[in-house]
Protein backbone atom coordinates (compact mmCIF):
# COMPACT_ATOMS: atom_id res chain seq x y z
CA UNK A 1 0.00 0.00 0.00
CA UNK A 2 1.34 2.99 -1.00
CA UNK A 3 1.21 5.75 1.30
CA UNK A 4 -0.13 9.02 0.01
CA UNK A 5 1.45 12.52 1.49
CA UNK A 6 -1.23 15.00 2.99
CA UNK A 7 -1.63 18.50 1.74
CA UNK A 8 0.33 20.87 4.20
CA UNK A 9 -2.58 23.56 5.41
CA UNK A 10 -1.26 26.44 5.21
CA UNK A 11 -2.60 29.34 6.79
CA UNK A 12 -4.64 32.31 5.27
CA UNK A 13 -2.79 35.08 3.98
CA UNK A 14 -4.43 37.47 6.64
CA UNK A 15 -3.69 35.75 9.63
CA UNK A 16 0.06 36.61 9.98
CA UNK A 17 -0.83 40.56 9.55
CA UNK A 18 -3.47 40.54 11.95
CA UNK A 19 -1.43 38.70 14.81
CA UNK A 20 1.33 41.13 14.00
CA UNK A 21 -1.09 44.32 14.66
CA UNK A 22 -2.68 42.85 17.50
CA UNK A 23 0.71 42.04 18.90
CA UNK A 24 1.44 45.65 18.46
CA UNK A 25 -1.78 47.08 20.04
CA UNK A 26 -1.36 44.88 23.15
CA UNK A 27 2.58 46.57 22.98
CA UNK A 28 1.19 50.06 23.19
CA UNK A 29 -1.59 49.30 25.67
CA UNK A 30 1.02 48.03 28.01
CA UNK A 31 3.70 50.67 27.47
CA UNK A 32 1.26 53.44 27.63
CA UNK A 33 -0.23 52.01 31.05
CA UNK A 34 3.54 51.63 32.13
CA UNK A 35 4.24 55.40 31.53
CA UNK A 36 1.24 56.45 33.24
CA UNK A 37 2.55 54.52 36.23
CA UNK A 38 5.96 56.01 36.10
CA UNK A 39 4.55 59.56 35.81
CA UNK A 40 2.29 59.47 38.68
CA UNK A 41 5.27 57.98 40.53
CA UNK A 42 7.04 60.92 39.63
CA UNK A 43 5.14 63.34 40.80
CA UNK A 44 4.98 61.86 44.45
CA UNK A 45 8.40 63.32 44.43
CA UNK A 46 6.04 66.63 44.54
CA UNK A 47 4.45 66.12 46.82
CA UNK A 48 4.41 68.21 50.06
CA UNK A 49 4.71 65.76 52.72
CA UNK A 50 7.38 63.43 50.90
CA UNK A 51 9.32 66.57 49.95
CA UNK A 52 9.22 68.19 53.32
CA UNK A 53 10.03 65.07 55.15
CA UNK A 54 12.78 64.11 53.03
CA UNK A 55 14.65 67.47 53.70
CA UNK A 56 13.69 67.18 57.34
CA UNK A 57 15.47 63.60 57.23
CA UNK A 58 18.84 65.01 55.19
CA UNK A 59 19.26 67.67 57.97
CA UNK A 60 19.15 65.55 60.40
CA UNK A 61 23.16 64.74 61.50
CA UNK A 62 22.49 61.02 62.83
CA UNK A 63 20.43 60.17 59.58
CA UNK A 64 23.51 61.93 57.38
CA UNK A 65 25.99 59.67 59.67
CA UNK A 66 24.84 56.44 59.17
CA UNK A 67 23.25 57.07 55.37
CA UNK A 68 25.90 59.00 53.97
CA UNK A 69 25.17 62.28 51.54
CA UNK A 70 23.11 62.41 49.59
CA UNK A 71 19.98 60.55 51.24
CA UNK A 72 17.70 60.00 48.08
CA UNK A 73 14.21 59.21 48.37
CA UNK A 74 12.48 56.14 46.82
CA UNK A 75 8.99 56.71 44.66
CA UNK A 76 7.92 53.11 46.14
CA UNK A 77 6.09 54.25 49.18
CA UNK A 78 3.68 53.13 50.74
CA UNK A 79 0.71 54.05 53.17
CA UNK A 80 -1.93 55.93 52.95
CA UNK A 81 -2.19 59.93 51.07
CA UNK A 82 -5.53 62.42 50.92
CA UNK A 83 -5.96 65.67 50.01
CA UNK A 84 -8.60 67.51 48.59
CA UNK A 85 -6.51 70.72 48.51
CA UNK A 86 -7.76 72.38 51.85
CA UNK A 87 -7.55 69.08 54.23
CA UNK A 88 -5.64 65.90 54.58
CA UNK A 89 -3.52 63.37 56.02
CA UNK A 90 -0.74 61.26 55.31
CA UNK A 91 0.98 58.44 57.18
CA UNK A 92 3.58 57.04 54.59
CA UNK A 93 6.50 54.65 54.46
CA UNK A 94 9.13 55.61 52.05
CA UNK A 95 12.49 53.68 51.44
CA UNK A 96 15.64 56.30 51.59
CA UNK A 97 18.85 55.10 50.64
CA UNK A 98 22.57 56.78 50.85
CA UNK A 99 26.48 55.65 49.97
CA UNK A 100 26.25 53.74 53.27
CA UNK A 101 22.92 52.55 54.37
CA UNK A 102 19.37 52.23 53.49
CA UNK A 103 16.32 52.72 55.87
CA UNK A 104 12.51 53.70 56.15
CA UNK A 105 11.05 57.10 56.90
CA UNK A 106 8.07 56.71 58.61
CA UNK A 107 6.22 59.76 57.85
CA UNK A 108 3.05 61.19 59.58
CA UNK A 109 0.95 65.06 58.14
CA UNK A 110 -1.48 66.42 58.25
CA UNK A 111 -2.49 69.90 55.88
CA UNK A 112 -5.32 72.29 57.09
CA UNK A 113 -6.74 75.38 54.89
CA UNK A 114 -3.78 74.02 52.33
CA UNK A 115 -1.09 74.47 54.25
CA UNK A 116 1.15 71.01 55.35
CA UNK A 117 2.49 69.92 58.91
CA UNK A 118 4.82 67.07 59.42
CA UNK A 119 3.53 65.57 63.09
CA UNK A 120 5.78 62.95 63.63
CA UNK A 121 8.68 61.57 61.14
CA UNK A 122 11.49 58.93 62.15
CA UNK A 123 13.34 56.85 59.87
CA UNK A 124 14.25 53.08 60.95
CA UNK A 125 17.57 51.90 59.24
CA UNK A 126 18.32 48.38 58.02
CA UNK A 127 19.95 47.59 61.31
CA UNK A 128 16.48 48.45 62.73
CA UNK A 129 17.83 51.51 64.72
CA UNK A 130 15.30 54.22 64.94
CA UNK A 131 16.00 57.81 64.35
CA UNK A 132 13.45 60.12 65.53
CA UNK A 133 13.45 63.10 63.19
CA UNK A 134 10.49 64.45 64.40
CA UNK A 135 8.98 63.21 67.56
CA UNK A 136 5.32 62.56 67.40
CA UNK A 137 3.43 65.77 69.27
CA UNK A 138 6.52 67.49 69.82
CA UNK A 139 7.71 65.45 72.58
CA UNK A 140 10.85 62.76 72.56
CA UNK A 141 9.98 59.62 73.47
CA UNK A 142 12.04 59.23 76.97
CA UNK A 143 10.47 62.68 78.62
CA UNK A 144 6.65 62.83 79.42
CA UNK A 145 4.49 65.62 78.84
CA UNK A 146 5.22 68.26 81.73
CA UNK A 147 1.73 68.47 82.58
CA UNK A 148 -1.51 66.85 81.23
CA UNK A 149 -3.71 68.38 79.11
CA UNK A 150 -6.55 69.21 79.82
CA UNK A 151 -5.70 70.91 83.13
CA UNK A 152 -7.71 69.11 85.99
CA UNK A 153 -10.51 71.60 87.27
CA UNK A 154 -11.67 71.83 90.69
CA UNK A 155 -14.77 70.54 91.71
CA UNK A 156 -17.47 73.20 91.37
CA UNK A 157 -20.03 73.59 94.13
CA UNK A 158 -23.99 73.66 92.55
CA UNK A 159 -25.41 74.85 95.29
CA UNK A 160 -27.15 78.25 95.32
CA UNK A 161 -24.79 80.94 96.85
CA UNK A 162 -22.03 78.18 97.62
CA UNK A 163 -18.46 79.07 97.62
CA UNK A 164 -16.21 77.10 95.07
CA UNK A 165 -14.05 74.78 96.11
CA UNK A 166 -10.78 75.84 96.43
Amino acid sequence: MAETAQPQKRMPGWCLPVGIGCGVVVLLIVGGCGALFLVGMKKIKELPPYKMSLDLVRQNEQAVEALGEPIEGSIAMQGDLKDTGLVGNADLIIPISGPKGKGSMFVTAIEAGGIWQIEALSVQLEDGTIIEILPAEGVPPEEPPAEPWPPAVPPVDTAVGAEPAV
